[in-house]
Parts: C-alpha cells; structure tokens; sequence
C-alpha cells in the first residue's frame, strides 16, 4: 500500500560510545588518596613539644592507675603529671570544690618536683594521690627525710593547706626484710623491726611535716601500708622500687 505512513525501514539505533578513559577516574583517587596518606604521615613525623606534651598527659589519663612514671628514667612521658578525664571517676562536690580542681591545682604547684620527678599526681577512685618515690625522700631501710626535700615538702604543704578535705598518708614498702638494708633505725634511734614500722615511721614523718608547715592536725592521718599494696610484683629492683613510696592522699569527701 503504496503512500502509507510508517511503511519505510526503522531508523537505526545508535549504541551509546564506550568511554575507553574511565580508569582514570579511579586512578586519580588511588593517586589523591596516597598523597593524603603520605601527607599524614609527614605531619606524623614532625613532632610539636606542645602537642605531645598534650598527647602524653592524655595517654597517661587513659592508663591511670598503671606503674607511676616518676620512678621510670626513660619513660617519654615522666614527670608530666597526670590530668585525669573527668569522666573517667566519679567526681563529687566537695567543700574544697572539685576534684578536678584540686588536681590541677596541685600539678601547678608541684611542676618543678613533678619534671623533677620527686612528686607525681594523679586521680583515682579515692581522690587525689601525690606520689612520692621512698628513695629520693629517705635513706634504705630509715625514716628521716632527707633535708633536700623540705622545698618539695613545702609545696605540697601550700595545696593541702588551701582545701579543706581530709588527707590520708600512706607508707609503702617492698617485701624485703628489712634486717637486708644498712640502717634500720627510724629518727629517734629505734630499731625498726619491720616493714610495718618502716612504712608507719615514714608515713609520720612525712605527716610531722606537713602539720610544722600550717596543715590542719585533725585533717590529717597516717597509715602503715608495709608491703601489702604493691604497684608491681618486687621480682625486680625496678620493681621493687616502685612500690617503695609514699602516697598523700587527699581524700574525696562523701
């Protein structure tokens, strides 16, 4: 039927070109994604005291609790101090106000002990804890405070004395008989028959201190802990050495 409409071949239909090329496209984001990655790790490489110093503190946070730094000679991080995590322990209003300020309080205090590495602070369950490493503070197997530490002393005496809660200090030893050491006799020239009198000496020792100073008596308390809180396991003498310390610890009121 000649003349009729639609009666002529149908058009053909073009496939679409195959864009031979798209591998670059993937390509490209390999070669971004590499420079981005070599990028970090330049950045990585160049270290900013500031920054680690931060970083550093925030480590330690994380593993509060753990073997203090103060007794550690090569540790990176020793003698920085410890800014606990406020959320990482429960944090009640106190009289002397928060725990956190009592914290950063004292590590502003006692920077030049803490790079010094003759005081260390951190937070626990408890409260606040400066520690004092035993054998910068006293000789083997005796009670008296070696006299170079009256500063450190003194300094820790200024942050008690500007709270109002109550300070606990404790004595630590390691689990040597005592009779192994070369002076076993406290201030007043009595033996010291054992670790728990080494620990209870040192303990009050320390408290005489911080009461000459202006520390409130009826605040204060000390405790014999002798070898039975260890930090580590006192197979080592590193290990024994930290758990020769004492602990003043200012108490998180109820």
């Amino acid at each position: 039927m000649a003349g009729t409409k639609g009666s002529g071949r149908p058009k053909k239909i073009e496939e679409p070109h195959e864009n031979l090329e798209r591998w670059l496209l993937t390509y490209a984001d390999m070669i971004t994604l590499l420079m981005l990655f070599f990028i970090v790790l330049y950045s990585m490489s160049t270290v900013n005291p500031a920054k680690y110093k931060d970083l550093a503190q925030a480590l330690e946070t994380i593993f509060a609790g753990g073997r203090p730094e103060i007794f550690s000679s090569d540790s990176m991080a020793a003698g920085m101090g410890i800014m606990a995590n406020p959320g990482q322990f429960p944090v009640r209003k106190s009289r002397g106000g928060k725990m956190e300020d009592v914290l950063k309080q004292a590590i502003s205090a006692l920077q030049p002990d803490i790079q010094s590495r003759r005081a260390r602070v951190v937070m626990n369950q408890m409260g606040v804890v400066i520690n004092l490493a035993s054998d910068l503070y006293f000789e083997p197997g005796a009670a008296s405070i070696l006299r170079e530490n009256v500063p450190t002393l003194q300094r820790i005496s200024s942050v008690l004395k500007s709270i109002s809660n109550d300070i606990r200090i404790e004595g630590h030893t390691d689990n040597r008989n005592i009779n192994s050491t070369n002076e076993i006799a406290n201030s007043a020239g009595i033996p010291l028959l054992s670790n728990w009198e080494l620990s209870a000496q040192r303990a009050i020792n320390v408290l005489k201190f911080m009461e000459s100073f202006g520390v409130e008596s009826k605040r204060l308390s000390a405790v014999a802990r002798s070898d039975t809180h260890p930090l580590e396991s006192n197979n080592t003498p590193e290990e024994r050495a930290y758990n020769r310390r004492v602990d003043i610890l200012i108490v998180q009121e109820q």
